[in-house]
């Protein structure tokens, strides 16, 4: 049974751990509450660049997971499915790194789903 745990606890933390070098996820709460969430990815070394898009959803979790199979693990903020208020939105925005040679890695929107 603690094996289950240990296994089941790590495949928690990978999922939600930053595989990017240099890059760190700004979380904010844009609304007048805290229903809504947003995370930008930054350059870790002076915030003020942002690499890519903010991306959020109704009571939104941050994680990653290689949806492409490209061996390159993709940012995705996703509504928790534990709330289930009538005013709840659930959604899913996704995130796909790019980095060039020569150029400062940058994030684009692959994905953005609104279940209204």
């Amino acid at each position: 049974m603690a094996t289950l745990l240990v296994v089941v606890s790590l495949y928690f933390t990978s999922a939600s751990r930053n595989p990017y070098e240099g890059v760190e996820w700004v979380k904010d709460y844009p609304g007048a509450g805290d229903r809504y969430v947003t995370f930008s990815p930054v350059l870790a070394s002076d915030h003020r660049f942002a690499l890519g898009p903010s991306i959020g959803a109704d009571y939104g979790e941050l994680y990653f997971r290689d949806l492409n199979r490209d061996g390159i693990k993709e940012a995705i903020v996703e509504s928790n499915p534990s709330f289930t208020f009538e005013e709840f939105c659930p959604g899913r925005e996704v995130l796909e790194y790019r980095k060039r040679p020569g150029k400062r890695v940058e994030f684009v929107r692959i994905e953005r789903l609104s279940k209204n």
